[in-house]
């Protein structure tokens, strides 16, 4: 193991050869509504050292290509293609480039995501690890999932589009911050929601149907999800809500009262909440 490193301080040093894209909540409000706070990609052909002692957010970083440092508890361990960083809140991080294995024709590739709580992002940690952990694996296609969102913004900005690739990533955050675990009550539970959407889903209900009490579906959905279970419940709703906008000609109030709203008023409010666009222009674009 190598030696700790002592007075580690705030650091930010990135050279003119260092191409960033990344894209925020405010910009995907999907983004926001499955818990991220931001997405994002770096091709590094220079010096680059970032350090964040107490950060207020949580961070996924995906080595994509070529090799480099992660800051791991303190010191700095090889980061090579494919494994996965995951750091949670006020644990310090960072990463750092190696000379010898970047250049312009060869640079190394980054991917990221970040996570923070409050302004309507995560309820919960999201990362069920106590200190920065180095995951084995090849993460590398969260890459291609980033690459396709920004496409999508930048050129058809298709309502549609936007929001399923924004589920895709949160879909490969789920799976990677849960550990691997799954609850088979919990996936039970999600499966009879979705049979039966129009249903008044309260907790005690949810709760009763998986055979629990409500502080431990609560825990379990948080753990599992960074989510409460109302949270996970109107993602489905909405999910359920894009694809009957474009698939029917089905009116909103129907719509809305087909995925469990009471109303029109209140499924517009949660769909635009979810995805940045009401049920109508989200309709018009996707047509």
């Amino acid at each position: 193991m190598a030696p700790a490193i002592k007075n580690l301080g705030e650091t930010n040093l990135i050279g003119p050869r260092i191409t960033q894209k990344s894209v925020d909540a405010t910009a995907c409000p999907p983004l926001g509504a499955a818990g991220i706070h931001s997405v994002g990609r770096a091709w590094i052909s220079d010096h680059y050292e970032v350090v964040r002692v107490d950060p207020d957010f949580e961070h996924l970083t995906v080595c994509v290509q070529g090799e480099g440092l992660s800051l791991m508890n303190g010191s700095w361990v090889p980061w090579s293609k494919g494994r996965t960083v995951l750091s949670p809140f006020h644990a310090c991080h960072g990463a750092r480039s190696l000379a010898r294995k970047c250049a312009p024709k060869s640079p190394w590739v980054i991917a990221w995501i970040t996570f923070s709580t409050g302004g309507g992002m995560s309820e919960t940690p999201r990362l069920r690890v106590p200190r920065p952990v180095l995951l084995s694996g090849d993460h590398a296609f969260l890459y291609t999932l980033i690459e396709g969102l920004e496409q999508e913004l930048a050129s058809a900005n298709d309502p549609s589009a936007i929001f399923h690739w924004a589920q895709l990533i949160a879909g490969f955050t789920q799976r990677l911050s849960a550990g691997g675990t799954r609850d088979a009550r919990l996936h039970a539970l999600w499966r009879s929601i979705e049979n039966s959407l129009s249903s008044e889903w309260t907790i005690d209900a949810m709760a009763r149907k998986a055979g629990m009490s409500e502080v431990h579906l609560r825990r379990l959905c948080h753990r599992e999800l960074g989510l409460s279970p109302s949270r996970q419940l109107a993602r489905l709703r909405i999910k359920r809500a894009s694809a009957l906008l474009q698939q029917t000609t089905d009116s909103v109030e129907a719509i809305a009262s087909a995925v469990g709203y009471s109303d029109a008023f209140a499924f517009s409010t949660a769909f635009r909440r979810h995805t940045g666009y009401s049920p109508r222009r989200f309709r018009q674009a996707a047509s």
